[in-house]
């Protein structure tokens, strides 16, 4: 006896089956095609490393030819230096003042040496200069007069000193700490250099005290040229340009030592030294 339920039964039995395989072939064709694009993926991964292997090793053979070219030139220039430099500066009287971030100062002395000048001052700023102007009277109340900016003062009468002054701010300074001196000439410099650029971008020394500095000394005829470290963490040739002075950049260089003493030499534009 033909039973109807029985019939669907095996018909939805039938077409569940073929359905159920159609998803697995249908899975095994796909899982087989992911394969092959992961595959390709693997493969173009390992070309793109490969072609970028052989650059970076390219690149660090250039590399490596640069490098020793450039030291190749710096033995050439360490040999020549002295000799470019001889009696540059030949007896020329000199100060070097030490106003801000120049650690290695005392290279570009012995290089001003070589090359003929006679140092005979030597100061190096020390302490905390960002004092207010309250604390700079507490500190110095015999120097400063009320009334008057301290460091504006100062950088008058210490260029005033250095210009060959009677030195009286300039021994009270080092007493309390300020200044530092390596060296104490007597007669007066026909030229100073001032070695700066400041540690910090807040600094009110370099606006405060250089400025005036090189006034008063440019006024009393002292040729003034500065110079700071290639390393310098804030500049301080933007200020020192508004007063029509030569500025050296990387003055701790044999480039920048050479335009230094270029400059000293009365050259108006070193810019072209190289």
């Amino acid at each position: 006896m033909f039973d109807l339920k029985q019939h669907i039964a095996s018909l939805v039995a039938v077409f569940l089956s073929l359905g159920i395989g159609i998803f697995i072939g249908m899975a095994i064709a796909e899982d087989g095609g992911l394969a092959r694009q992961q595959a390709e993926l693997v493969q173009k991964l390992e070309d793109d490393y490969a072609i970028l292997r052989a650059e970076n090793k390219k690149f660090a053979e250039e590399a490596l030819a640069w490098q020793q070219i450039a030291e190749q030139y710096q033995e050439f220039a360490a040999e020549v230096f002295p000799h470019v430099i001889q009696g540059k500066l030949e007896g020329m009287q000199l100060a070097v003042f030490v106003t801000g971030a120049f650690s290695n100062y005392a290279e570009v002395v012995q290089v001003l040496e070589k090359a003929g000048a006679q140092i005979g001052t030597i100061i190096e700023i020390s302490g905390d200069w960002n004092l207010k102007p309250a604390d700079w009277r507490e500190r110095l109340p015999q120097i400063i007069p009320l009334g008057i900016d301290p460091l504006n003062f100062l950088g008058v009468k210490v260029g005033a000193e250095l210009a060959g002054g009677r030195k009286e701010i300039l021994p009270s300074l080092g007493a309390k700490g300020f200044l530092l001196f390596q060296r104490e000439g007597k007669e007066k410099p026909l030229a100073v250099v001032i070695l700066g650029g400041s540690e910090s971008k807040d600094s009110l020394r370099a606006k405060e005290f250089d400025l005036p500095l090189i006034r008063t000394l440019v006024s009393a005829g002292v040729r003034v040229v500065a110079g700071e470290a290639s390393m310098v963490p804030f500049s301080d040739e933007p200020l020192y340009r508004r007063l029509g002075i030569q500025v050296i950049k990387a003055a701790d260089t044999i480039p920048g030592q050479i335009k230094l003493i270029w400059a000293l030499a009365g050259n108006k534009d070193v810019s072209k030294v190289k």
